[in-house]
């Protein structure tokens, strides 16, 4: 009579396991199917409410940090480019590879000591400017506070800021490793000239 019970116990509970197992599975497919319902409904209602446009417009040109350099490519790290926290995060570590036509530019900052007659030359010619200007016409450019000079791969030491430009058709949204056409180093002011506008 005993083995009769045990037996029968282990029956039912064969059976309660198989059917919380079918519950289980059910049930998880329901979460996985109502988590990716409230997901997308959560960034279509943050696309529709939010102010900023989380459209991604192509980008053709990128700044990062430098954080190594072999031969001809530079490793920089990037910020995060994507808007849209829903949508595929681009890389923040990029490969940037420097070819023989590459362009490579070095920024320096100007003498602010040379500003004060910069500006009055800038002054001079945008008072000539508002008298003569015609319809459609574009004033003068103000002064910049940088200059830029060119350079080579060897002038680009870990930890610069440089600023990099692909091909003119080609998005850099989501590309890990970039042929640069250009390259510019670049390199704060010490002190920014009242009136200088960078370049």
């Amino acid at each position: 009579m005993t083995s009769k019970l045990f037996y029968a116990a282990i029956a039912v509970l064969l059976v309660a396991t198989a059917y919380l197992g079918g519950v289980a599975s059910v049930w998880n497919g329901r979460y996985e199917q109502g988590y990716k319902t409230g997901f997308d409904a959560a960034r279509q209602k943050l696309s529709g409410a939010t102010t900023v446009n989380l459209q991604q417009n192509p980008l053709y040109s990128l700044a990062g940090k430098v954080s190594a350099i072999e031969d001809s490519k530079i490793k920089i790290t990037v910020p995060q480019v994507v808007l849209d926290p829903f949508a595929e995060q681009a890389p923040t570590e990029r490969t940037v590879v420097a070819s023989s036509s590459t362009a490579i530019e070095i920024q320096m900052s100007k003498d602010p000591a040379l500003f004060p007659k910069l500006l009055a030359d800038y002054q001079k010619k945008l008072a000539e400017f508002q008298k003569k200007a015609k319809l459609g016409e574009l004033p003068p450019a103000p002064p910049s506070a940088y200059e830029q000079k060119n350079g080579t791969i060897a002038d680009i030491q870990i930890g610069d800021t440089i600023q990099i430009f692909g091909e003119p058709t080609t998005d850099l949204t989501m590309l890990q490793e970039i042929t640069a056409l250009r390259i510019i180093k670049q390199v704060a002011p010490t002190s920014a000239p009242a009136g200088a506008l960078p370049q």
